[in-house]
């Protein structure tokens, strides 16, 4: 009975997503959800249960929510997770908005697409999963996953309040804001922090650190200056940021050569068994703490929209349901439920 009970109180509580929508379609687990992609109208809603449903392709507006990720800490009552494979933003899906998912890659086709709160492989900007195409004005934001990549058609970009294991790859003359992510960088055999052809990228509020393996060893390699972030010719801002190592074209606002060991709550250790994303939460002495842009906090769970935990979409959640095992017949079932909103 909880269960059922739960996923239906799921879905009323998605339905408020958006009163604007044609139609909401609720897709299960055992369903073809790219069936039901295909034969959404442009505008509507999918919300997709806890499940495995493979590769997609988007080719239309529509909004896609799943449960969120790592949901067994005490923030949502509903634990199950929505898992995709590669998801291809493909010509048509501009305005798309997916959130609250695992997945494999994810490449951004299109414009004005908004990929947050979720847990994924690389995320692709300017790229439809086999060439390089434009798509402009994309928002990547509280995901936790490998690394963004930025291709060389892309114009505007927004990166901000994530988690990435796998550095950056930018090959891109847009207009970029890189913004309070945390980059934890474990790739050893590849380029970590990868910067060519940039134009008024700006890098604010960030913390870059783990492993870097490149050439001559300098932060954003870049193939024709490999001395230097980018080149000199080019306008770019970094401030306020910190950094695991120095490098000479850095400004004095950016903090180098940190040590890491106070950096997060739960690394290098994990005492109290928190969940990944939930380690990257600044430890009370931090020297992330006040130093980004502003005297804000540098890294993810800083500035005025911070990482939120668990990927859970921005709707309302049931975070407590205590239900009954059992009712006598005639009898009365009484439900306590607490929910929050997720703004």
């Amino acid at each position: 009975m909880t269960i059922n009970f739960l996923k239906n109180i799921f879905i009323l509580l998605l339905i408020s997503i958006s009163s604007n929508a044609q139609t909401v379609h609720r897709v299960t687990n055992g369903m073809n959800l790219q069936t039901v992609i295909d034969n959404a109208a442009s505008g509507d809603v999918i919300l997709v249960e806890a499940g495995v449903y493979g590769n997609i392709n988007i080719t239309k507006k529509l909004l896609l929510s799943g449960p969120g990720y790592y949901l067994n800490n005490g923030n949502s009552a509903y634990v199950g997770t929505s898992t995709l494979g590669t998801i291809n933003f493909l010509m048509g899906s501009e305005l798309s908005i997916i959130q609250g998912f695992i997945s494999g890659d994810i490449n951004v086709g299109a414009g004005s697409v908004t990929v947050q709160r979720n847990k994924v492989g690389n995320i692709r900007i300017g790229h439809n999963g086999n060439v390089a195409v434009r798509a402009d004005n994309v928002l990547v934001k509280h995901i936790i996953g490998g690394r963004p990549e930025v291709h060389a058609q892309s114009v505007s970009f927004i990166i901000k309040n994530n988690i990435f294991y796998g550095g950056f790859y930018f090959d891109t003359p847009g207009l970029g804001e890189v913004a309070n992510n945390t980059f934890d960088c474990d790739i050893s055999n590849h380029e970590a922090y990868f910067g060519h052809n940039f134009l008024n990228v700006q890098f604010r509020s960030n913390i870059f650190g783990g492993i870097w393996n490149h050439t001559n060893g300098n932060f954003g390699y870049n193939e024709g200056y490999p001395n230097q972030f980018i080149d000199t010719y080019t306008p770019f801002i970094i401030e306020k940021n910190i950094f695991n190592k120095n490098y000479p074209q850095l400004a004095p606002s950016n903090l180098v050569n940190v040590s890491f060991t106070d950096m997060y709550l739960a690394y290098p250790t994990n005492p109290n068994n928190l969940q990944e994303d939930a380690r990257y939460q600044l430890a009370p002495n931090s020297p992330a703490r006040g130093a980004g842009e502003n005297g804000t906090d540098c890294g993810a769970f800083g500035g005025d929209d911070p990482y939120v935990l668990s990927g859970i979409p921005d709707i309302p959640s049931i975070y407590y349901l205590n239900v009954q095992p059992s009712v006598p017949q005639g009898g009365t079932l009484n439900v306590q439920i607490k929910a929050k909103t997720n703004n």
